[in-house]
């Protein structure tokens, strides 16, 4: 068929179109369903004439309008092909919060008497292990300050940071950093052998220098004591007041956990000293 650009009758338009099409494919789908392989460049070299025409106004909208549908079709199969990705689900916490824990653990101090004092449990979500949270008074208040972690090992993996890094993990939390830290040294309680180090910590624009960290791992029972305190005022918190902190540390109830038990007692019979009433800063 000649090239032109003007049409007598709308047969003589669809053999125009149908040149470039296979016999057994035409009239089979409409245009938006046709796939790429059956539109030949020749076909789109025709409908860029139709759409330059100076004339034959019909040509030029049957023309767009094909284009339309065809480019309308493509997308329609492209997107119904591309899969639909979701999000990965979030990872499961490590530690659970425990809601209205028991009190396992009890520290009667004539000095944090009158400290704000608050108990929270977590337990770990595969090993079953369980952090108790005991916390006196209020960093910002230039008062006794103590934040003691009682950690009963379960079937997990227990992290062995150095000290330092450990004591800035359990400042974390609070909203407290670690400014300076001395070197720590080991100290004899009633529970054992004890790391302490003088530190000075900070809120902000607050700090505190007299503030002391300390941990205390047992292999048996699997047993961890940890925590930062701060003495009132500007008073340094020497390692001997933090040792009768720490020894006044007693088990309320073990439920069936009969080594932990056996622990506390045997550590009853180990009492070094009789720490004296330490009254400052009340």
């Amino acid at each position: 068929m000649p090239s032109t650009t003007t049409f007598r009758s709308g047969k003589e338009f669809r053999l125009f179109v149908r040149d470039d099409l296979p016999a057994s494919d035409f009239g089979a789908a409409p245009a938006s369903a046709l796939p790429p392989k059956l539109l030949p460049p020749k076909f789109w070299r025709r409908v860029r004439r139709f759409a330059k025409s100076r004339s034959n106004m019909a040509v030029k909208a049957v023309a767009i309008c094909l284009t339309s549908l065809t480019v309308a079709g493509l997308l329609a199969q492209w997107r119904a092909a591309s899969p639909v990705r979701e999000a990965p689900p979030s990872p499961a916490p490590v530690w659970l919060d425990i809601a209205r824990p028991s009190r396992l653990y009890d520290l009667s101090a004539p000095q944090l008497a009158h400290e704000k004092f608050t108990y929270a449990a977590r337990r770990h979500s595969t090993g079953g292990g369980r952090e108790d949270l005991l916390t006196f008074g209020e960093f910002a208040a230039k008062k006794w300050f103590l934040r003691l972690s009682v950690y009963r090992h379960g079937e997990e993996k227990t992290a062995d940071a150095p000290f330092f890094v450990d004591m800035a993990r359990r400042a974390a939390p609070l909203g407290l950093s670690l400014d300076h830290v001395k070197l720590e040294r080991s100290e004899k309680t009633r529970f054992g052998d004890l790391e302490t180090a003088d530190m000075t910590l900070s809120e902000n624009s607050f700090s505190r220098g007299n503030c002391r960290g300390f941990r205390l791992v047992r292999a048996a029972p699997g047993l961890t004591l940890s925590g930062l305190a701060c003495a009132p005022g500007a008073e340094p918190l020497s390692a001997p007041d933090l040792i009768c902190l720490i020894d006044r540390l007693d088990l309320s109830t073990a439920g069936d956990d009969r080594p932990l038990r056996d622990f506390f007692a045997e550590a009853q019979a180990r009492r070094m000293r009789s720490c004296g009433e330490i009254t400052r800063g009340r």
